[in-house]
């Protein structure tokens, strides 16, 4: 019984490495099928493949073509939009252009209006002026007309002590009398520096005289004294002396 048990053991053990083996063989031949059928089924038959090739061929030329296309537009585009900007600028500077013509315009006609304005202030501030001066003027020489025939003349007795000229008529243009010669001096400086010839002449008790013109004549004498008050009205208190 034991050596049943032995027995049918080892018929076990053989059935069943038998059954591994068996089954170790199908696997490989049947990776072998697998792999012959997907090689097979991989790769494409030689009727095929010209098929594919031109079909590649043709997507290719068709895909340049739509590139060349699209190129071609988008340089078209560009120029186009090259063009409106160009056009757009020259339109502006045009409007500048306009712009800077007006402007330049606008402060010629400014300066001309001004300097108008400005000479006619000026010609009115003249006439102004002018008027004035002549008002002066005339208002001058009728209170030197008026001194003229006002001054007093006095007949005295007197010597020459100094003289800027030579002396020739009896009339004197008295413009100052002095007690001290220093004084008279000073005045006579001053007649020089106003373009007269004074003299300094001396009477009987003393007093020194400067007198700033000399005539033989009264009325020549008078007519002097216009001018000269016209001219220096701080001498509208001239009197004549006439030398004995």
């Amino acid at each position: 019984m034991r050596l049943i048990c032995v027995y049918m053991k080892i018929l076990s053990l053989f059935s069943f490495a038998v059954a591994l083996t068996l089954v170790a063989c199908g696997s490989t031949k049947g990776s072998s099928s697998l792999d012959s059928v997907v090689r097979v089924n991989s790769a494409p038959s030689r009727s095929a493949q010209p098929v594919v090739r031109a079909d590649a061929d043709k997507a290719t030329s068709v895909g340049g073509a739509d590139s060349k296309t699209s190129s071609w537009e988008a340089q078209k585009r560009a120029e186009q939009q090259a063009l409106q900007v160009s056009a757009a600028a020259k339109q502006k500077a045009e409007e500048v252009s306009e712009q800077v013509a007006q402007a330049e315009s606008v402060a010629k006609e400014a300066a001309r209006q001004a300097a108008e304005k400005a000479k006619a202030e000026a010609e009115a501030t003249q006439a102004k002026a002018q008027a004035e001066a002549e008002k002066i003027a005339a208002e001058a020489q009728a209170k030197a007309e008026d001194v003229a025939t006002k001054v007093t003349v006095r007949e005295e007795k007197v010597r020459i002590v100094e003289s800027s000229v030579g002396t020739s008529g009896n009339y004197y243009l008295i413009a100052g009398s002095y007690k001290s010669m220093t004084n008279a001096k000073a005045a006579v400086n001053k007649a020089l520096g106003q373009g007269y010839l004074p003299s300094i002449m001396e009477d009987d008790n003393g007093i020194y005289r400067v007198a700033l013109f000399n005539a033989d004549d009264e009325q020549m004498a008078r007519d002097k004294v216009k001018e000269i008050v016209a001219e220096y009205p701080e001498y509208k208190g001239l009197w004549l002396l006439k030398a004995k």
